[in-house]
């Protein structure tokens, strides 16, 4: 963790956390990690349907459980009744939509934006390769975590406004496109000096 000003920084070990039991973590990708646990429960005893997408929610009275509507791949159509409906659709936030129970936090308003690249330094050592690294700067924090693969995922939060201000003038030029800030801070300046975005259209405005 780098302080914002000082260019000093604080390492955090797991084996020194409350649990001892647990001394490392690992990083992940998450599609990777949502396979493992897809096939995981199907394994034991889940019935797993893919290429298909729930289109309506409804909930039935009187705590009845609820009817799923579903689309496959192919168009056809299908339901299910259900006595408890769980919503893992994450940032999509299905049944939040369609409730109408999502409410903003503006005490807690923040925006994050990332990409996968290559060529990032990572620590020389080998017990610090794989560190997860975080860095302040002046408008927010920004992570930098290796992946096993020599990809590393660096991602930005950031207040919304700050975001709008600096999108707008490259909007004009690169319109659409998924963006990315690189903080001014020394030492993650120089981790990300040579790096390369593995996605299409990443922009990556300097501050």
């Amino acid at each position: 963790m780098c302080r914002p000003g000082t260019g000093t920084g604080e390492t955090f070990e797991f084996s020194q956390a409350w649990n001892k039991a647990l001394p490392f973590a690992y990083q992940v990708r998450r599609s990777q990690f949502d396979e493992v646990l897809i096939r995981r429960a199907a394994a034991s005893g889940a019935e797993v349907i893919e290429e298909c997408r729930v289109r309506e929610v409804e909930f039935l009275r009187d705590n009845a459980g609820a009817h799923v509507h579903a689309e496959h791949a192919g168009g056809r159509t299908e339901s299910w009744r259900a006595r408890y409906v769980i919503d893992a659709s994450g940032r999509d936030t299905f049944l939040g939509n369609r409730l109408n129970a999502k409410h903003r936090n503006r005490q807690h308003n923040s925006s994050a934006m990332y990409a996968h690249f290559t060529g990032a330094q990572r620590y020389p050592d080998c017990k610090r390769a794989g560190d997860i690294s975080i860095y302040w700067f002046e408008h927010g924090w920004f992570w930098f975590i290796p992946l096993i693969d020599g990809a590393t995922s660096i991602g930005a939060v950031v207040w919304p406004y700050y975001i709008k201000s600096r999108a707008r003038p490259a909007a004009r030029v690169f319109p659409g496109y998924p963006r990315l800030v690189r903080p001014a801070c020394g030492a993650a300046r120089e981790r990300t000096a040579d790096f390369r975005s593995r996605g299409h259209g990443q922009l990556l405005l300097l501050l």
